[in-house]
């Protein structure tokens, strides 16, 4: 097995910590990795198979399922808390990575823990 790049490691353990908030950007990891926003785009998609952004919004709508099942925050507040800021934005990539609308998944959800 290859070993991943160490800025590579870094850079991932920096989406992993700041991924709720908008101040992830491309631009600003490469920078932070000291390597071209292209290169941190090419090596990242290499080694998880999606592109960083894809990466950041999996990790965001993952934590708004969580939110969902979890609190009774509302969708909106959740959409915030998750770092999108842009609700349409939000339950176009919520739904397309989990195959249900926010509001349908807290539903579908809820229907499961009935005793």
């Amino acid at each position: 097995k290859k070993k991943i790049p160490a800025f590579l490691n870094t850079c991932v353990t920096d989406i992993n910590e700041h991924a709720y908030s908008e101040t992830v950007n491309i631009d600003n990891l490469a920078h932070m990795c000291n390597v071209s926003t292209n290169h941190l785009l090419r090596v990242f998609k290499s080694e998880y198979g999606i592109s960083p952004k894809k990466y950041i919004n999996n990790l965001k709508v993952e934590k708004a399922a969580e939110y969902l099942v979890t609190t009774d925050l509302t969708i909106g507040e959740i959409c915030e808390k998750t770092g999108f800021n842009d609700f349409s934005y939000f339950c176009r990539t919520f739904k397309s990575r989990l195959g249900s609308s926010p509001s349908e998944y807290r539903e579908i959800s809820e229907g499961k823990h009935i005793k």
